[in-house]
């Protein structure tokens, strides 16, 4: 047998009981594996969270402070007790160190190490198109990279400024003068060798080919020309008429985040629905961040967030694992106020997009 990579319940396996100590008993069961009941929070997810599969990695955690020695025996004896069966490694031959790690994560969230692996596989050979890699593209290009997108697309035809390297991860202060998708396209793939970015040296507006966007898994706005508003409802036109995903409505302003929505079908609220929503008065949400920002830069830690949402975002469309967090919602944080404030809309019926 190849080394084990987790542990699952045996199908004949039924819950008889929960003991008045908080342990469980599955009937005859030697004493030997008892030890290991008392520090079962893993245990406690394949009985009552639907979990098929938990890795070893998450049961040593969970079992701390017993020894990993100790855990190992116990586990041994679950699977001799017919309790527990091994679920061994079967990974495709091409995966490395780091695609075992992200398939581990994603078989903690799916219902199989199949589905896992499916979901790595998709990630891999995903195209993802970033338009703006200022504030927020720089750091939705890092997340893309490091979640496991095999392809990214830099659109931007801004150049770098000294000053960016204050919340741009991608720019250093040596890179001023170099336009931003080369500087973000050559430090990121320094950092994610295996990585397929391309740098377009251009802007999308309303005199661009949609074909740019045609073909991508999903497009992330980020860009904030002429403003925020205008920009997002352009970008929503093209994906609408080029049938991609886009995820946009997102910005800064110093210490402000907006955190963006997303946009797949016809079932979804799009940004457009969003304005018509924002503008009906009295609903505590305003259209655009702010108009005319001010200052024009941003504490890296609010942009971050914000493309850590709309990332995560893009992974759950493109390997449908995971609730969609951003259908029908913009979320507004501050460096005083880290949760979002989530504020909900819906399809606006006179929104030519549904």
């Amino acid at each position: 047998m190849a080394d084990p990579w987790g542990v699952r319940l045996r199908p004949e396996v039924r819950v008889n009981r929960r003991t008045r100590d908080g342990s469980f008993a599955f009937g005859a069961v030697s004493d030997r594996s008892w030890r290991i009941y008392k520090h079962s929070a893993w245990l406690e997810r394949l009985l009552f969270e639907c979990v098929d599969t938990v890795p070893l990695s998450e049961v040593f955690e969970m079992s701390s402070p017993l020894a990993p020695k100790t855990v190992r025996g116990a586990l041994e004896a679950l699977v001799q007790d017919r309790v527990l069966m091994w679920v061994e490694e079967d990974f495709p031959a091409h995966f490395d160190e780091v695609d075992r790690a992200r398939a581990d994560l994603y078989a903690s969230r799916s219902a199989s190490m199949a589905e896992a692996i499916a979901a790595v596989e998709a990630l891999g050979n995903a195209r993802i198109d970033i338009v703006g890699v200022g504030g927020l593209g720089s750091w939705t290009a890092w997340h893309a990279a490091a979640n496991g997108i095999g392809h990214i697309v830099l659109h931007d035809a801004d150049v770098v400024e000294a000053r960016n390297a204050a919340y741009q991860p991608l720019c250093a202060a040596s890179d001023a003068g170099r336009p931003k998708v080369a500087a973000v396209a050559d430090n990121l793939r320094a950092l994610f060798p295996k990585t397929d970015i391309r740098a377009r040296e251009h802007f999308i507006d309303e005199s661009s080919d949609i074909e740019e966007l045609r073909g991508s898994d999903c497009v992330l706005g980020c860009g904030d020309e002429p403003n925020s508003e205008a920009f997002s409802l352009m970008l929503t036109r093209k994906c609408f008429t080029a049938q991609v995903p886009v995820i946009t409505g997102g910005g800064y302003a110093g210490h402000d985040g907006r955190i963006g929505l997303s946009y797949v079908d016809g079932r979804d609220p799009c940004f457009r629905c969003w304005t018509a929503f924002a503008r009906q008065g009295d609903t505590g949400a305003y259209v655009d961040l702010m108009p005319n920002r001010h200052p024009p830069n941003a504490v890296g830690g609010v942009t971050s967030i914000v493309s850590t949402h709309h990332v995560h975002e893009a992974l759950k469309i493109i390997t449908g694992i995971g609730v969609r967090e951003l259908r029908g919602v913009v979320g507004d944080i501050s460096t005083d106020a880290l949760t979002p404030r989530w504020i909900d809309f819906g399809i606006d019926p006179d929104c030519p997009h549904h």
